[in-house]
């Protein structure tokens, strides 16, 4: 945005502090005035619950009208036609810039925060932003309430336990339902159009009570989550694919939260308002960064018990039952998280085999003693060895678990062969892009080249290969066939292995299915250094496919 740029760069001339400052009230300004504009051009209505207060709401939503709607505007005593922001042959930006200039430093001020109080003499109507939809419209923020008329939505499985689908399509689906029954509840004056949604803070911590709103450990995982059930709340049927932004309406608007690394709510007496989160510049850009920029761009009673048992568990996520996992009074362990007002149903269908369950756990499951082995406050993710703190995640820590991460059974069974694939790549670098060096631990062999930095790189290079699965059991079912990346031997500090891709197929009983991956080499081999840059390191990478079910090599070679 011009307006911004602009903004910007008259900031930069003053002091840092403030011009912070500044800039994030000017943005909020602009934020507000954008959605406004884009309200009124849009024709996306407003009611008199945005406008007045719950009470003024009608059960037939009569009083639904537009922002800028004349008729609106004269029964305020107010000339629409001297609002150039309500004029739609202007371009957005002009109009929001209109919208910003023509407010008072007051008025600028009463919009900040949650609830805008807007700004009468302009036809500036109030406004909630506060409305929360993680798995359905809920009434935890302001901006939505129930009643008679509408005295509840659905109510999905929560995040947590729908992200153990590790299904993509499912989770859009999700956010299509949820977003129409915002929109309707919006139309009756029950809600508003902006939802705090969906939680993608990357679970650190096991002990973190609020993992259950998350979709688990893994930024790819998380941020795929992300992608899908945002679009899913956004796009309107038919327009998706429309390659002007500004052009394209929202069913309601999404917004990816809360502040990266926030995962500590009260521990101990340490609370998030005050808590000091020290983040190592290289776990917010490998981790707790990612999957906002792919936002943007889960008393033993088997022992009475004379048959098998089942044991279901509700958990917002892992626990440590070592004592079922191994008891052969127990006959199956189903995880459900918080599975929704359908949960009953689901759960029973699964347990008389009438669904034939095929999830993947988001999270690891942690033995208990290693709640002890470090404080919830320690913010690295690799290993501290000078304090004995383990990794946190899959990806850094190589400890034993009750369950790792993505993990799950099926009442069938699945084998893998790999077809094809594509083992190495070569790629001459011009003279603008220059060898970069990586830390490799003592004793290894460091390639002439050790890598380079990817903002560097035009990244156009794919990995290619396809995998059969095929179902050898006596049951229909669906797999998730997960892919992992490993970085070369004696690299320093790296990850262990890293999620680069998924996708869940359906296989009938006997039969098989080919599937396909095409990966960027410069996203799927990547590693963050100590410096916090994203780099391509050269040598031997490793592609694996499940739980090390197969894997292949990929040599990445630089030449000049």
């Amino acid at each position: 945005m011009d307006m911004l740029k602009t903004v910007k760069l008259h900031l930069h001339n003053n002091k840092p502090k403030m011009a912070k400052i500044h800039t994030a009230l000017i943005f909020v300004y602009v934020c507000s005035a954008y959605f406004f504009i884009l309200a009124c051009a849009r024709d996306v209505p407003t009611n008199s619950y945005t406008l007045l207060g719950h009470g003024d709401a009608t059960p037939t939503g009569s009083n639904f009208t537009f922002v800028c709607d004349p008729k609106r505007y004269s029964s305020l005593g107010l000339d629409m036609t001297k609002f150039p922001f309500c004029d739609k042959s202007l371009p957005y930006d002009v109009r929001a810039s209109d919208l910003v200039k023509q407010m008072t430093l007051s008025e600028k001020v009463l919009q900040l925060g949650n609830t805008n109080r807007g700004v009468p003499r302009l036809g500036l109507p109030k406004y909630e932003w506060w409305s929360e939809a993680l798995h359905g419209v809920s009434n935890v923020g302001p901006g939505t309430f129930f009643d008679d008329l509408v005295p509840s939505s659905t109510s999905f499985p929560t995040v947590i336990t729908s992200a153990a689908s590790f299904n993509e399509s499912l989770w859009k689906t999700i956010g299509q339902a949820v977003s129409t029954e915002a929109r309707a509840m919006y139309n009756l004056g029950r809600a508003g159009l902006t939802y705090w949604s969906p939680n993608i803070n990357v679970v650190r911590d096991p002990r973190w009570g609020r993992a259950i709103e998350t979709p688990g450990e893994d930024p790819f995982v998380v941020g795929k989550y992300a992608a899908n059930y945002v679009r899913g709340l956004q796009d309107v049927e038919g327009t998706e694919n429309f390659k002007d932004l500004n052009s394209r309406p929202l069913k309601v608007s999404s917004c990816c939260k809360h502040y990266a690394a926030y995962d500590v709510d009260n521990w101990k007496g340490i609370v998030r308002e005050s808590y000091d989160a020290r983040v190592a510049e290289q776990d917010m850009v490998e981790t707790f960064l990612r999957p906002f920029e792919m936002c943007i761009k889960e008393g033993d009673v088997a022992d009475a018990a004379k048959g098998p048992v089942i044991l279901v568990l509700f958990s917002a996520g892992g626990l440590d039952i070592g004592f079922a996992k191994n008891n052969k009074k127990i006959g199956g362990i189903l995880w459900v998280g918080y599975p929704g007002e359908k949960g009953g149903l689901a759960i029973a269908d699964v347990i008389f085999g009438k669904y034939n369950p095929g999830g993947r756990l988001p999270l690891t499951w942690h033995e208990a003693s290693y709640a002890d082995m470090l404080p919830m406050t320690s913010m690295p993710l690799r290993p501290v060895d000078s304090l004995g703190y383990p990794g946190r995640t899959y990806k850094f820590f190589n400890g034993s678990t009750v369950y790792p991460f993505a993990y799950g059974l099926s009442y069938t069974q699945f084998n893998y062969t790999l077809k094809s694939a594509v083992r190495s790549t070569h790629i001459k670098l011009n003279k603008f892009q220059h060898c970069y060096g990586i830390k490799y631990r003592a004793e290894s062999h460091i390639p002439p080249c050790p890598a380079v930095r990817i903002d560097d790189m035009d990244c156009k290079e794919k990995i290619n290969f396809e995998v059969e699965v095929k179902n050898v059991g006596d049951r229909d079912g669906s797999e998730v066939v997960v892919v992992y990346s490993k970085p070369p031997e004696g690299l320093d500090a790296s990850h262990i292995k890293q999620v680069v891709g998924f996708q869940r197929v359906f296989v009938p009983a006997g039969g098989s299915k080919k599937v396909k991956f095409v990966l960027n080499v410069c996203n799927s081999l990547r590693v963050v250094d100590y410096n916090a840059y994203s780099v391509l390191p050269s040598g031997g990478h490793t592609i694996v496919i499940g739980d090390d079910i197969t894997s292949f090599p990929v040599h990445v070679n630089f030449s000049g």
